[in-house]
């Protein structure tokens, strides 16, 4: 464990990835360590997951993923089979997508006709009050799903760009911070699905199968003591 200090956007990658063994929480940024909310609360919830540096997690998690994942025949490999289910989801995404924003577009010419309406006296504007916020607030919820829609189709077209990913993995190797945070949130998005924080011990399930530290098989989660990380 270190002293808390500043936290800064390296930091951070791994936001809403760390989450307390005992309770399930998200873990939060308290200085440079991630904490469980509900034991600094001191809400008395019995939570004893330990406090963990994260850049040093977030560097040697990368560093897991840079030896085990990012050689040029472990990755290829492992791009290939994830694209063969990405390719299907991308197409899936991109269709929901064009049909939010169709749908968006349908309610903004709904809405241009109403208040043409009442520019031209057919309607007064108390009659469609109520159909203009409804519209509105269809509109809001649209957006909300476009923008996750986007988020997904950039995750997925990222798993494909090896050039990024080999940037990243280079950033690791070399740098004791990260050149790219935002690149290196996005390679820990596609391949580390959760991590949980004990008392003693780290657990990472991963969201593709990667090879293991020994023999190569592969494996989708494992356990670490605390100290190693």
């Amino acid at each position: 464990m270190t002293t808390k200090g500043k936290s800064t956007q390296q930091d951070s990658i791994l936001n809403e990835i760390v989450h307390c063994a005992f309770c399930g929480t998200n873990m939060v940024l308290d200085g440079a360590l991630y904490i469980c909310p509900w034991k600094s609360l001191g809400t008395g919830v019995n939570c004893y997951s330990a406090s963990v540096d994260a850049k040093r997690l977030a560097l040697n998690l990368m560093t897991i993923l840079v030896n085990r994942v990012l050689t040029p025949d472990t990755l290829a490999e492992i791009v290939e089979r994830i694209q063969r289910s990405a390719n299907d989801n991308l197409r899936n995404q991109q269709n929901r997508l064009d049909d939010t924003e169709s749908k968006i577009e349908e309610l903004n010419r709904r809405k241009l006709d109403i208040l043409t309406d009442v520019e031209y006296g057919e309607v007064q504007f108390t009659e469609i009050a109520d159909t203009l916020e409804a519209i509105e607030a269809a509109r809001a919820g649209l957006a909300y799903e476009s923008s996750v829609s986007q988020e997904e189709i950039d995750k997925l077209q990222f798993i494909g760009d090896q050039e990024a990913i080999q940037s990243v993995a280079l950033d690791v190797g070399t740098y004791t911070e990260f050149a790219d945070p935002e690149l290196a949130r996005q390679l820990a998005e596609t391949f580390l699905k959760d991590i949980q924080i004990g008392d003693s011990t780290v657990t990472v399930s991963y969201t593709h199968p990667i090879p293991g530290p020994e023999s190569g098989e592969l494996i989708t989660s494992e356990t670490f003591p605390l100290q190693l990380v």
